[in-house]
């Protein structure tokens, strides 16, 4: 059975000095606009921020009551600024959505992105992120600061839940070392108690989390997460990894990895970038890193390595790197123009060839991210960094391991094959180039449970033998126990 909306929706897309007006007729099956809009008891809201403009979406009710009237005369929408790319919170009457009649409740701030907005309790509660960690906002309906709730360490929040009219609401924390946990709280209070938590073997007290900052070539400022056990010297001898991403305005927040634990036990160290194309700093960082600027992302994954190596965390020899998808492309394509600089690589479901990706998959619908080869620019751009385009017969390049899926339908395997054999054939090491490939999986891989921890104990096997030294191995408790884990 189709739903249908209940009356027309009216979607205003607002431009700089123009208002167009969209109307859907009810006729129009509901499921239509889910991506688009978000429900209420009542009706739609939504802002869907697209590239240089906003757009305020909401359904006329007629006579029914509005969304919130009992507590507004006004409807709260977020907007997307484009000086800064961050977010601000602002009132706009759903009679009279012209901008000039806005007001501004929460003001755009450059070190704060709004990531949601929610009315609970009769209050604006907001999520945002700060130097890349959640942060929960309570205000009046006004836009006033009244709290902060109070969170158990650096850690992410996906989301803040509850009742416009409720003064219970609930969010799910979480950290590098602390699993998914659901805090309740009082949004008149602020008092918050542990709701419900997941069980994991894990101890946080041995490790710790630093934010650090270096520089990119470009003298652009770069964050960075450090995380390693608290007795780690800074002596050039730890077996560090970076974890990188970078793109689609994705924010690499702190979220809680089993499959690092072993390593960071064993004495390893894990550094997680900020990179331009990802949504640590707004939607600027974003377009920093994509279509033509994308060789900014892989300038701050390099100047990342180099922090830890001249920093005295980490040699050359003794650090490796992870990317998946997006991610997979990063690694790929810092790989084959900083071969030097890396002992070993996981590149898991990458994008390689960046000339023909739009052929395969769903690659055509990432041409507004990276570009497409059609268009003279843009077709450069990809060719001066395209991983697959330049591996170089003879160079020394690091031991690496591809990971694919047989039934990718986002990115073909056939990216992660050609650019295996494309290495095998051209290295100059004896370092090995190795291709794992799953059956009957996709992208998001594998979901039986034993398909998943036999992909993560390879990956961890083949990171402890490229990167390993002789005390860098599992068991370096007494009697073989595991510092911090169920300890």
């Amino acid at each position: 059975m189709s739903l249908t909306p209940p009356c027309a929706i009216t979607r205003w897309e607002l431009r700089p000095r123009t208002i167009r007006k969209f109307t859907h007729r009810p006729t129009t099956p509901l499921f239509t606009y889910r991506r688009a809009f978000r429900a209420t008891a009542d009706g739609f809201l939504s802002s869907q921020p697209t590239d240089g403009q906003a757009t305020i979406s909401f359904i006329a009710t007629g006579t029914a009551r509005p969304p919130y009237s009992n507590r507004f005369s006004s409807v709260p929408v977020r907007w997307l600024q484009r000086s800064l790319g961050k977010t601000s919170l602002v009132m706009a009457d759903a009679g009279h959505p012209d901008p000039t009649s806005w007001r501004t409740l929460v003001p755009e701030r450059r070190d704060v992105v709004i990531e949601s907005t929610r009315v609970l309790g009769d209050r604006l509660v907001l999520r945002v992120l700060k130097d890349v960690s959640s942060h929960v906002e309570v205000r009046s309906l006004a836009g006033e600061l009244l709290y902060e709730v109070p969170l158990p360490e650096v850690g992410s929040i996906r989301d803040v839940s509850g009742r416009e009219d409720d003064d219970t609401a609930f969010f799910e924390f979480e950290s590098f070392f602390i699993p998914p946990r659901i805090y309740k709280f009082s949004v008149a209070s602020g008092k918050s108690s542990l709701w419900a938590k997941t069980q994991a073997p894990v101890n946080p007290a041995p490790y710790q989390v630093d934010l650090v900052r270096y520089k990119s070539k470009d003298g652009t400022p770069v964050s960075m997460f450090m995380v390693r056990r608290k007795n780690i010297l800074r002596d050039n001898t730890t077996p560090f990894q970076i974890l990188g991403y970078g793109g689609f305005n994705e924010a690499m927040v702190p979220r809680f990895n089993a499959g690092i634990i072993p390593w960071l036990d064993a004495g390893g160290g894990v550094a997680v970038p900020h990179l331009r194309g990802g949504g640590e700093y707004g939607e600027a960082w974003h377009q920093a890193g994509m279509l033509t600027h994308k060789q900014n992302t892989l300038d701050d994954m390099i100047a990342a390595a180099e922090y830890l190596i001249q920093n005295g965390y980490t040699r050359k020899d003794l650090l490796a790197t992870q990317g998946a998808s997006n991610g997979g492309l990063l690694v790929g394509a810092v790989m084959t123009q900083r071969p030097d600089l890396f002992r070993a690589v996981v590149c898991k479901n990458p994008l390689l060839d960046m000339i023909r990706y739009p052929l395969f998959g769903v690659g055509k619908a990432w041409v507004p991210e990276y570009g497409s080869p059609d268009r003279e620019d843009e077709f450069h751009a990809l060719a001066a960094y395209s991983p697959y385009h330049h591996v170089k017969k003879g160079v020394r390049y690091p031991s690496v391991l591809f990971l694919s899926a047989e039934h990718d339908d986002r990115v073909d395997p056939m990216h992660a094959r050609k650019m295996a054999a494309a290495l095998q054939s051209a290295t100059a090491s004896d370092h090995p180039i190795l291709f794992r490939v799953l059956g009957s999986s996709g992208h998001a891989g594998a979901d039986r449970v034993q398909a998943q921890v036999d992909e993560s104990t390879d990956r961890l096997s083949f990171l402890f033998k490229e990167v390993g030294e002789p005390r860098f191995s599992f068991g370096l408790g007494v009697q073989g126990s595991w510092p911090g884990v169920g300890n």
